[in-house]
C-alpha cells in the first residue's frame, strides 16, 4: 500500500513553512527540473495574497525549476482544498508530471495548473514573490533560476497572508 505521493511544487509551496500549513508530513527531497513548462503568473489571488499567483504554462523546448516533495496520502485532500481543485471555479486541477533531479533521475509527480487563466504576467505581490524566493533559498534551485525570481515585477501592494483561505 502506497501511504505517500511525489509533489513538484513551483510556487508558494516551493517554502518549507507555507507548505507545512496545509502538509506537516512534507518532506523535501530535491530540487527539480521540468521541461516543456515556464512559470508565470497567470490567476489573481485577491484575499490570500493580493497579486498573482504562480502558474505552469505549457512551452515547449523550456524548462523550469521547482522542488520534490514527499507527502503523506492523508493529507492529499488538504492540498487539494489550498489549491482550490473542488471550488467553484476551480482555482487549479491536479496535473502528472515528470520532473528530473539534478543527478538526473526521474520522478513522477503530481502538480497543479491554473484551471482558467486570466491572463499571462500578472505580478504577484511583494509578499508572495518574497515567498517564492525564500523557498528558491530553502530548496536551492539553481542560482540563475533564482535571479530569474529575484528579477520579477512584483505589484507593490501590502498584505498577502499565506495563512487566509481563498
Amino acid at each position: 500500500m502506497i501511504d505517500t505521493f511525489i509533489y513538484f511544487a513551483y510556487g508558494s509551496n516551493l517554502d518549507p513553512h507555507r507548505l507545512h500549513l496545509n502538509c506537516p508530513s512534507a518532506q523535501f527531497l530535491s530540487a527539480g527540473k521540468l521541461y516543456d513548462f515556464t512559470l508565470n503568473f497567470t490567476k489573481t489571488s485577491e484575499i490570500r495574497w493580493r497579486g498573482g499567483v504562480a502558474d505552469i504554462v505549457e512551452t515547449p523546448n523550456d524548462s523550469m525549476w521547482g522542488a520534490v516533495w514527499q507527502i503523506d496520502i492523508a493529507e492529499s485532500d488538504a492540498l487539494d482544498r489550498q489549491e482550490g481543485v473542488h471550488a467553484e471555479p476551480q482555482g487549479y486541477h491536479r496535473l502528472d508530471v515528470i520532473v528530473e533531479s539534478p543527478d538526473g533521475r526521474l520522478s513522477h509527480c503530481r502538480t497543479y495548473q491554473v484551471t482558467v487563466r486570466e491572463a499571462l504576467n500578472i505580478p504577484p505581490s511583494p509578499a508572495y514573490k518574497d515567498t517564492l524566493i525564500r523557498g528558491a533559498e530553502y530548496c536551492d534551485l539553481p542560482a540563475d533560476y533564482q535571479a530569474l525570481i529575484g528579477n520579477i515585477r512584483d505589484n507593490g501592494r501590502d498584505g498577502g497572508d499565506p495563512r487566509l483561505e481563498p
